[in-house]
């Protein structure tokens, strides 16, 4: 059992590692951070920069295409990560009754402390696992969300803690 748990890691680390033998940078036109995403993914920008979306390869028939969101919001130096992290909760929970919280807990982020939250909510019939990730930074709130079918979680997982492990602050 041992031996086909550390055959089973190295053979992800080994698939993540090459996934990002060749990569895609993201940066925003203001330049205060950059995120790094595997060949493949597909990247659009919207809100004149506000939000970008980095969908993941399609695969034939899956209900949820996987895909990490980035939103930055302007809030100033009068609002702290607990407060901001409690309205936005509240936001989710009005959108998706759906919404069952599964984790809280705080995270480092290329050396800035975050706010790191899962869940789960239903998105037109698919159940969608999601991780949030809010930190604040020049008095921008920046909101990394990393989202994927429940089904396909397990795959995503770690893809999505190495996406997480390539975000750079200027």
């Amino acid at each position: 059992m041992g031996r086909e748990i550390f055959f089973l890691t190295s053979l992800i680390i080994f698939i993540v590692q090459n996934i990002f033998a060749g990569t895609l940078t993201y940066k925003p036109n203001d330049g205060g951070y950059e995120i790094t995403f595997p060949i493949g993914w597909v990247l659009v920008e919207k809100d004149k920069g506000a939000t970008m979306i980095a969908y993941a390869p399609a695969n034939d028939g899956d209900q949820f295409r996987e895909r990490v969101v980035v939103n930055e919001e302007y809030v100033g130096n009068n609002t702290n990560v607990e407060f901001y992290l409690f309205n936005a909760i509240k936001g989710v929970k009005k959108k998706y009754p759906s919404f069952v919280k599964m984790k809280e807990t705080n995270t480092i982020v290329d050396n800035i402390y975050a706010k790191e939250i899962e869940y789960a909510v239903d998105v037109e019939g698919v159940r969608v696992y999601s991780k949030l990730i809010l930190l604040f930074t020049r008095g921008l709130v920046l909101k990394f969300f990393f989202l994927a079918d429940e089904n396909d979680v397990k795959e995503y997982k770690a893809l999505f803690e190495e996406i997480k492990n390539r975000i750079r602050f200027k």
